[in-house]
């Protein structure tokens, strides 16, 4: 079942499933682009199409990378002071209905994952979710162990140490994130 949905249509029911949790009329899912430059409307749910992008380097998309919070914009809009210079993007900022800004960086199985579930509607809906959830497991799991091969290495660079990276578990753990 997994394999045959589209990331649109797995990114459709994560947002779905969030929004559901946080009794929101809608929501979107904002992802980088091929290129991995910006970001851009990767799916939603209720909410109208976008053609807006945010740059990687934008304050508001590093404020959000490196802090990982919860934004309330309406709280963001009266004390800005609080988010450490970051600026709401235009597309963001001028619309009103936009209300709630969550980053989906960390915690998915534990906490994303559950939600969405809950949130099918039967059982046949239930068990599509289900077989995109394994899925994503798997390839979390895929993932954490390529990185776990240069990891070691990695944290010795910053301690000054003399450390050889494999050149096959690099490109192995490159190759994971292209997928």
């Amino acid at each position: 079942l997994a394999a045959e949905s589209s990331p649109r249509e797995v990114g459709g029911l994560v947002v779905r499933g969030l929004a559901e949790m946080l009794h929101s009329p809608s929501g979107a899912l904002w992802y980088r682009d091929a290129a991995g430059a910006q970001l851009i409307q990767a799916a939603r749910w209720n909410a109208p199409r976008s053609n807006a992008v945010e740059p990687l380097d934008s304050t508001f998309a590093r404020f959000m990378h490196e802090r990982e919070w919860v934004v309330d914009l309406e709280e963001f809009r009266a004390h800005p002071d609080r988010y450490e210079g970051a600026q709401l993007p235009d597309w963001l900022a001028g619309n009103r209905q936009h209300w709630l800004v969550v980053p989906l960086i960390v915690g998915e199985e534990r906490e994303l994952f559950p939600a969405v579930l809950a949130s099918a509607r039967d059982a046949e809906e239930r068990t599509y979710v289900r077989g995109i959830v394994e899925r994503l497991t798997r390839e979390h799991r895929h993932v954490e162990s390529a990185c776990s091969r240069v990891e070691p290495v990695l944290n010795d660079v910053p301690k000054g140490c003399d450390s050889e990276l494999d050149p096959l578990a690099l490109g192995t753990l490159v190759a994971t994130y292209r997928v």
